[in-house]
């Protein structure tokens, strides 16, 4: 097999191999492909358990070859070991470029080991102090580009890929696997600028470390009976997007699901390592807060973000505020109102609405006028030292029969929030 050469390289360089699914056919031979298209196909371990595999020998080589049927193998990094994959199918090739301009850069020469995977994408080999702490997670800008570490692996040269293509090396003349170029420093303070910006989203959801995540599934039953396995998978996706992938991440997503009757290593290892491969269907760190607080589940405050002066101070400033406060008569106790017809921005917003549909709708147009302020005034809320990055939007879910001229309303409501920056806050489409 093609990978065998290649295979004994790494080994005589010391580093851990691992065996892969094969692939048969245009199939993944994971147990689960009858039923369930594998979304990795040759691409995931073929054990649970991988990150711990020892070294191997010759023979152990030769037995997988024939026992596993193995299309390739993958190289379990250890904590001096960094890869930069990029993923062509996810636009890495255009990120890549934009990454070597940005950083004045050029990976292929600074790299004196590199692999073209067998999906047109490219693996840089790097090494780091066992030591050094460098964020997994590149900026969002560069899409199509993961880091791997310590924790995780990735196909050896000489392995096939799901194309038919094979895994290999950029250069005929392949470089010494023991003696890896260090990873440029301006990489590294990139992914460590990068990692503190992720942990200060995680801080302004009320989280700190993964620790935290661990507290949040205590409060998420997993008995396995009537498990939902799409929520199983929704919770997986948020706990990989909330730790980058990191092999942290994958321990914590493990314990939980160890609680179930249905648990399954290998399912689990395969769908944590296609977690993210998809720009569709990803569920975020926000999922995994919004499934734990509905779970009773509530973020710990943090007491000593402010002094005890500060706290002091602040409460004098809203006693103040308290006291100014100027009680507005409720308008439900006012019959002149006229509800379809609200005074200020808010009418505004429902007359052009309402003038916008060719069938006139007078609480669709309302609805659609609610949801736009509400977006359009929730979209920040500050207290200096106490909350931040609250956005208390309104969600509204309308219902309404045919010809009521529902998708010009919705059309209205879009090129609104398109004006203040908020497109992204209408979801869906008229059904």
């Amino acid at each position: 097999m093609a990978w065998q050469e290649e295979a004994r390289d790494y080994l005589d360089a010391g580093l851990r191999l691992i065996p892969l699914h094969p692939i048969i056919g245009n199939k993944c031979g994971c147990e689960k492909e009858s039923h369930n298209p594998c979304a990795a196909i040759g691409k995931h371990p073929l054990r649970h358990g991988w990150q711990n595999q020892a070294l191997i020998d010759d023979a152990t080589l030769g037995n997988w070859s024939s026992y596993y049927q193995c299309s390739g193998l993958g190289w379990a990094l250890d904590d001096d070991h960094i890869v930069i994959d990029v993923d062509s199918r996810s636009g890495g090739l255009e990120s890549l470029n934009t990454l070597q301009t940005d950083l004045s850069i050029d990976l292929f020469s600074v790299c004196n080991a590199i692999v073209k995977t067998g999906g047109g994408g490219w693996h840089f080999y790097f090494k780091k102090d066992p030591g050094q702490t460098i964020g997994w997670k590149m900026p969002e800008k560069y899409r199509g580009i993961d880091i791997k570490q310590g924790g995780g692996f990735v196909v050896i040269a000489g392995s096939m890929h799901a194309s038919g293509a094979f895994y290999e090396w950029h250069s005929a003349a392949k470089s010494d696997l023991s003696n890896f170029q260090a990873i440029p420093q301006i990489i590294c303070e990139m992914l460590a600028a990068t990692k503190r910006a992720h942990v200060n989203e995680m801080k302004s959801q009320g989280l700190g470390d993964v620790t935290e995540i661990a507290d949040m599934l205590d409060y998420i039953s997993n008995d396995g009976e009537g498990q939902d396995y799409e929520m199983w998978l929704r919770i997986g996706m948020s706990i990989h997007h909330a730790t980058a992938g990191g092999s942290d991440g994958l321990k914590v997503f493990n314990e939980w699901s160890k609680q179930s009757s249905k648990y399954d290593a290998a399912d689990l290892e395969r769908r944590w390592h296609s977690f993210g491969k998809r720009a569709s269907n990803v569920a975020t760190l926000g999922s995994l807060v919004y499934i734990a607080r509905q779970a009773g589940w509530q973020p710990a405050i943090d007491t000593n973000a402010m002094t005890p002066e500060e706290l002091a101070d602040l409460k004098s400033q809203w006693d103040t505020i308290k006291a100014q406060r100027v009680d507005v008569p409720s308008i439900m106790d006012d019959a002149d109102i006229d509800l379809y017809h609200p005074p200020g921005l808010l009418g505004q917003i429902n007359d052009y609405v309402y003038a916008c549909s060719p069938f006139p709708n007078q609480n669709l147009s309302l609805a659609c006028a609610l949801a736009v302020l509400t977006n359009a005034i929730g979209r920040r809320y500050y207290w200096p030292g106490r909350f931040a990055s609250i956005q208390p939007n309104m969600l509204i879910l309308c219902e309404a029969g045919s010809s009521v001229g529902k998708d010009s309303i919705l059309g209205a409501a879009h090129r609104l929030l398109c004006k203040i920056g908020m497109g992204p806050a209408l979801h869906g489409r008229i059904k």
